[in-house]
Parts: C-alpha cells; sequence; structure tokens
C-alpha cells in the first residue's frame, strides 16, 4: 500500500524573468527557490493564520490596520525604491517581504547594553 506524501505541492505559472529574479533573489539570500517559497508562505501564514471559510477581505482589512510608518534617510529610500523597483512592486511591498527574511535578529533590542 503506498505512504501518503507528508509534503504536498503548490505550484505558480509566473514569466520567465520574474522565475528568474525570484531564483536570483533565493540565491542571495543562500536558498534555493523552494526553501525561500517555503519561508515566505510559513511568514504569510504566521502573520495572520485564516480560519476556515474566513473571508479574505477580512484578512485585507486587519492587516490595513497594523500599518506602521517609518522614516528613512534620501539614500535608503533611494536604494529601496530601486531594488522594489527592480522587481517591479511597490517600496512597502518588497520592504514587508524581505524584513521577516533579515529582521529581528539584525536589529537588537534598543536600550540593551
Amino acid at each position: 500500500m503506498p505512504s501518503e506524501r507528508k509534503d504536498h505541492l503548490i505550484a505558480a505559472c509566473v514569466h520567465a524573468d520574474t522565475k528568474a529574479r525570484f531564483r536570483a533573489l533565493a540565491a542571495g539570500y543562500g536558498l534555493t527557490e523552494s526553501a525561500l517559497l517555503k519561508t515566505l508562505i510559513d511568514r504569510a501564514i504566521e502573520a495572520r493564520p485564516l480560519s476556515v471559510g474566513e473571508e479574505p477581505l477580512a484578512v485585507r482589512d486587519a492587516a490595513r490596520a497594523e500599518r506602521l510608518y517609518i522614516r528613512l534617510y534620501r539614500d535608503d529610500r533611494q536604494l529601496l525604491a530601486e531594488r522594489a523597483a527592480a522587481r517591479g512592486i511597490p517600496s512597502a511591498t518588497y520592504l514587508a517581504a524581505v524584513f521577516p527574511l533579515i529582521g529581528p535578529t539584525r536589529f537588537p533590542a534598543m536600550g540593551t547594553t
């Protein structure tokens, strides 16, 4: 009797340039495309787990209520804009996707010695 696989496949069709950029992004983090995609999916689910039958609109409304406003130096803002534009996404979307990958380990708690 064949055993059921523990892992299940999630797939998406994308343009060749999107795949190439995703491959490069993964390589930049020292990950395979699959490992990066798994990380992004896990982070998205951890950020706001959906209940069975929950409306996606409710998720979007909750996410909008969780906005964070930050100030960036001009050169940092320019770098962020360039990297986001290279991927064809808004700067805030790029930052939201990248921050969990570099996140808290690079930003120690303030006020500690």
